[in-house]
């Protein structure tokens, strides 16, 4: 899958890979290519607040990619810059912080975003 390609050339393998208990957003992951895919049942139609949530209990990760779903996924974006735009389809975004601990990511800012997607 193209998306796949470029997730790897921009950020290499990712150490965890969380999807949606969705089938669609499942498939997805696994034609992403990128590595064993666990399931987050609460990444199904999670908001902003919850994929937050999520993200802060993640074990310690340097590179994890979450395939979930919108409004959640463009509402998480907007909270950290909120002048980019929606995400669409085969379209995500980076977030990047400087911390040793995922729990870190709800209060200190983040040291780098990037929207990128499959066509551009």
């Amino acid at each position: 899958m193209v998306l796949g390609l470029k997730l790897r050339s921009l950020f290499g393998t990712p150490d965890l890979i969380f999807s949606s208990d969705a089938k669609r957003a499942h498939h997805t992951a696994e034609l992403l290519d990128l590595g064993q895919v666990s399931i987050g049942p609460e990444l199904y139609l999670g908001s902003a607040d919850s994929l937050s949530c999520f993200t802060q209990s993640l074990p310690q990760a340097e590179h994890v990619v979450i395939v979930a779903h919108n409004p959640g996924l463009s509402e998480l974006l907007w909270r950290h810059s909120p002048n980019c735009s929606a995400l669409t389809p085969a379209s995500g975004f980076q977030l990047a912080w400087d911390v040793e601990d995922w729990l870190l990511t709800g209060v200190e800012p983040q040291s780098g975003l990037r929207q990128f997607s499959a066509s551009g």
